[in-house]
């Protein structure tokens, strides 16, 4: 379900088509010998078997010899395509011919395959798992709680907090105590300010890079100390008078 091309529907069905048609053994054709996971394609006979247009079919295979998943041998009379790993999706067959000895080396390899795939298939898992718990869990909705803390009441600062953080790829609670720590200590007009300012700069955290704040030409406040310099301030100071003026508006304002 990891593979690149799982919801490709095309690409999915003529590969699906391929490990369905190769061959299991060697063998003999008319037209050439094919070894085990190999199959003689025909772009016109396959369109009708699958549904799909000759273009469709040269694009998928395309798609799958570019990803490695096959390889493809054009003649003027036919198409041999070798599926790469084959024996990753096939048990080794087992023939009347075959000695004993082949056929433990056979168990074998086939059982070393099995734990191969489990043990990466556990892995996978585990992954999965770390990364549900660590990040899915903690939702949009708990990062704003957490982070306006007292004033998450507040719908401005909500709505200005929420329009940011769509715009975080990761939510995780260690990002927000970092955020957490960048604004304590602010009024809910500074917050806002704050906030609005990492939105419309798609800063993943509320301020820029502390070097800025080291050669005093970040607006950002320390983190931890509710200083501001002369520009936040006066951002701050419209940040509140729209507030109040959208909270009380007077007959005769446009809006």
């Amino acid at each position: 379900m990891d593979w690149k091309y799982y919801k490709d529907a095309n690409v999915f069905k003529v590969f699906m088509h391929l490990l369905l048609h190769a061959s299991f053994c060697d063998r003999e054709t008319e037209y050439c010998d094919i070894k085990r996971g190999q199959v003689i394609v025909s772009v016109d006979n396959m369109d009708d078997k699958l549904g799909l247009s000759k273009k469709q079919i040269r694009l998928a295979l395309n798609k799958l010899a570019s990803y490695g998943s096959i390889v493809i041998k054009g003649t003027n009379r036919f198409t041999l395509v070798t599926i790469c790993n084959y024996d990753k999706y096939q048990c080794q067959p087992t023939t009347e011919g075959q000695t004993k000895g082949n056929q433990k080396a056979n168990e074998g390899q086939t059982k070393d395959n099995q734990r191969a795939t489990y043990k990466e298939g556990n892995k996978e898992r585990i992954k999965e798992l770390k990364n549900s718990n660590s990040v899915s869990t903690y939702t949009r909705e708990d990062f704003c709680n957490d982070l306006l803390g007292d004033f998450k009441a507040d719908e401005n600062l909500r709505e200005v907090t929420m329009l940011w953080l769509k715009k975080k790829k990761v939510i995780t609670k260690q990002s927000m105590l970092i955020s957490k720590k960048e604004i304590a200590g602010h009024s809910p007009a500074e917050m806002y300010t704050a906030i609005m300012s990492a939105a419309e700069k798609n800063w993943a955290q509320l301020y820029g890079r502390k070097e800025k704040q080291a050669k005093g030409t970040s607006t950002s406040l320390p983190a931890g100390k509710p200083w501001l310099d002369p520009a936040t301030i006066a951002a701050a100071e419209r940040s509140t008078k729209r507030l109040d003026a959208l909270a009380n508006p007077s007959p005769d304002m446009p809006f």
